[in-house]
């Protein structure tokens, strides 16, 4: 775990980004999003967005990319996603297993 400053001086553990394990589902903290797959091709997470009330998938970079992608902390792995899904911004599967994993929790 590394440490990050929020504002108001609190600090935050959060994974590394070499830490980070591809196809894994995480508990982030983001602007757009609370849960993301994380990619090792692009060092980002893919997650559900909803602005303007249209909801699609989306993609936030990991903290250590730095300024100006880096966006997202994880803060706890999850767990593994199916082989079968492919992570990347346009695979309806993915957005659908994410809205039934976000149902599931109650979100």
């Amino acid at each position: 775990m590394d440490y990050i400053k929020l504002s108001g001086g609190d600090v935050m553990d959060y994974i590394k980004l070499i830490d980070c394990r591809d196809k894994y589902l995480y508990k982030i903290y983001a602007r757009n999003f609370s849960y993301g797959v994380f990619s090792n091709d692009s060092s980002g997470f893919i997650g559900i967005r909803n602005k303007f009330e249209e909801v699609y998938l989306f993609m936030e970079y990991h903290w250590d990319c730095g300024v100006p992608l880096g966006t997202v902390k994880p803060i706890k792995k999850l767990f593994r996603l199916p082989n079968d899904l492919i992570i990347n911004e346009g695979n309806k599967e993915l957005f659908d297993w994410l809205i039934d994993f976000l149902r599931s929790i109650g979100k």
